[in-house]
């Protein structure tokens, strides 16, 4: 006979499990000793391996007690049932597992969108821009992954064109302006002293009195 704790040890389930399970009836209680406390047998511990497995399996912990007590044709189904269940489990889990190996390698981009943004950054756009449109891509093909190949080839064609690459990297400087920090548009005359830097220059000489003309007529 075993204590709980024993039991806990040769089946690897908690003391406090094998309590919750006796709390609402998944285990049946055992013999106690003249001390009172609980004494379990081999059949105890087989019993408690079964809803372990079923618990661990997805079951809901409320169905197990019918399945325990199924007859075998029906509990042959039902475990059928939850075999491929796990499979179709394991499935998920181990395509999960290899997209996260994939994002811990690299995060894979859309076809087309690392040329497009090697192109952008070649046309001197910012590294903010760059990023910017890589989100913007990355979201645009998981929306709709047709449409947005449509307008990608569009817009490298578009922005192969130097008047266009102007515009953008313009349009790019124009977003982080401010009066304070930038003049825009750029001063063709940035040579040209500013008022608070000027050298002062010396004053004018002094206006001499005009004198009256000798043909002048006197009043």
């Amino acid at each position: 006979m075993l204590t709980i704790g024993q039991l806990s040890r040769h089946t690897g389930v908690p003391a406090k499990t094998v309590r919750f399970y006796h709390s609402i009836g998944l285990l049946s209680e055992p013999a106690r000793d003249a001390s009172g406390y609980r004494r379990y047998s081999a059949t105890d511990a087989i019993a408690l391996l079964k809803v372990r497995a079923l618990a661990e399996a997805g079951i809901p912990l409320a169905q197990i007690p019918a399945l325990l007590t199924a007859n075998q044709e029906d509990r042959a189904a039902a475990i059928e049932r939850i075999d491929r269940d796990l499979q179709q489990r394991i499935t998920r889990l181990q395509d999960t597992r290899r997209r996260l190996h994939g994002l811990a390698d690299q995060t894979p981009l859309p076809p087309g969108v690392a040329p497009y943004l090697e192109l952008l950054a070649g046309i001197g756009l910012s590294k903010d821009w760059v990023q910017m449109e890589h989100d913007l891509w990355i979201l645009a093909f998981a929306t709709d992954p047709q449409a947005a190949q449509a307008l990608l080839a569009d817009q490298y064609q578009a922005k192969s064109l130097p008047q266009v690459q102007q515009v953008y990297r313009d349009y790019d400087q124009g977003r982080t302006w401010t009066p304070t920090t930038h003049a825009w548009p750029p001063s063709p005359k940035a040579s040209v002293s500013s008022p608070a830097t000027a050298t002062p220059t010396s004053h004018p000489p002094r206006r001499q009195p005009t004198r009256p003309s000798p043909n002048s007529s006197r009043t």
